[in-house]
């Protein structure tokens, strides 16, 4: 039985809470902006079901968690594959994370043109950010122009330009990729000492935290980085990579040195995203050394299967239902939340649709 089972279902568990949490968020006219101002018109069953879905508010922070389980799973693969092979092949490494990274990611921006200029042709005014919502006014933007197509293929999103039209989710994935060439030059030093490396990375970490994120954007990929490589460190740890007791015990009290210096550098409320990492790092540990009775969440396997292709393609298609709802209750959103499940319940089968053209195909041909 594999151990680190369990990981895939967390991944699986992270793209359904975003899903929930964005589809809460588009198709339901909201807790303070509805809910908050006449909470007698909703009955028990309803009002309950507020409060569970307000759980559903912490979609960056479910971010932190891929972060993690990537890092930790690319070192964890890689490492490995470089053992059984005696060496670490950056040709094959690239090939790999190209097959897994884009042709979902695409299939996503061509997704997105065609939701949002049916929703722009159509008149819907949160593409143009003139909703009764202000921070759907703030937050939703459609950007289709020439330069934005390729700032997003070269994974340059909010580095050099903004996010493919309606699909915010897509940021993260700007990260992903660089931490992807990142780990090339670290991998070979953390082949050598996994130890030094680790204590380099935090220094890197402390070092982009003087460099305004506003002059210096470039400084937020070396921020997430530190997040990133967390996993490294848990695959290390779980692979016995890093030493025995009295070295684990000097790595701990290094990080948490490194988490109160750039609390003291930031401010502690700058630092959720990182808090919140090594949360999921210990929900990791937790959950290797706990596989046996994790054993019955087999059954979200096809979640997690088809998770990243979910995670690409849900927003546009949110955007426009949200979009056609204000078009349809005058400028408002629904009060009751038939339309958030309806959504949640779209969003799921057209990516698991479609993860059989645009992710399994390749995934097979990349194992073979």
């Amino acid at each position: 039985m594999r151990k680190t089972f369990f990981l895939d279902i967390l991944r699986g568990l992270a793209a359904l809470y975003v899903l929930i949490g964005h589809a809460r968020w588009l198709l339901w006219e909201g807790y303070t902006e509805g809910y908050k101002l006449h909470p007698a018109e909703y009955g028990l069953f309803d009002t309950i079901q507020v409060y569970v879905l307000n759980l559903f508010a912490f979609g960056h922070q479910a971010v932190m968690l891929f972060f993690v389980l990537s890092g930790f799973v690319i070192q964890y693969s890689s490492y490995n594959q470089a053992v059984k092979s005696g060496t670490f092949s950056i040709r094959v490494y690239l090939i790999k994370r190209i097959r897994r990274i884009y042709p979902p990611f695409l299939f996503a921006l061509l997704l997105t043109f065609v939701l949002d200029t049916i929703g722009k042709q159509s008149g819907y005014t949160i593409y143009s950010g003139t909703t009764n919502f202000v921070i759907l006014n703030k937050s939703i933007f459609s950007d289709l122009s020439t330069q934005t197509l390729f700032g997003n293929i070269g994974m340059l999103q909010t580095l050099v330009t903004p996010v493919w039209g309606s699909n915010g989710p897509l940021w993260s994935l700007m990260y992903e990729w660089w931490f992807y060439l990142l780990y090339i030059p670290v991998f070979f030093i953390n082949k050598r000492n996994p130890l030094v490396t680790a204590y380099l990375i935090g220094i890197l970490f402390i070092a982009s935290l003087f460099l305004s994120v506003e002059h210096y954007r470039w400084a937020t990929v070396a921020n997430y980085f530190f997040i990133w490589y967390l996993g490294v460190i848990a695959a290390d740890w779980y692979m016995g990579r890093i030493g025995n007791q009295k070295t684990k015990t000097a790595l701990v009290i290094y990080l948490l040195l490194v988490f109160i210096t750039a609390s003291y550098l930031v401010g502690f409320a700058h630092m959720t995203d990182y808090y919140t990492a090594a949360f999921f790092i210990v929900l990791i540990y937790v959950s290797i050394q706990s596989y046996r009775y994790l054993e019955g969440f087999r059954m979200l396997q096809p979640l997690s299967d088809f998770s990243y292709t979910l995670y690409v393609t849900h927003m546009p298609v949110l955007v426009l239902l949200s979009g056609w709802l204000q078009h349809r209750f005058s400028g408002a959103l629904p009060m009751h939340l038939a339309y958030v499940y309806s959504g949640i319940f779209i969003c799921l089968l057209i990516a698991w649709l479609c993860h059989f053209i645009v992710e399994v195909p390749f995934i097979k041909r990349s194992k073979h």
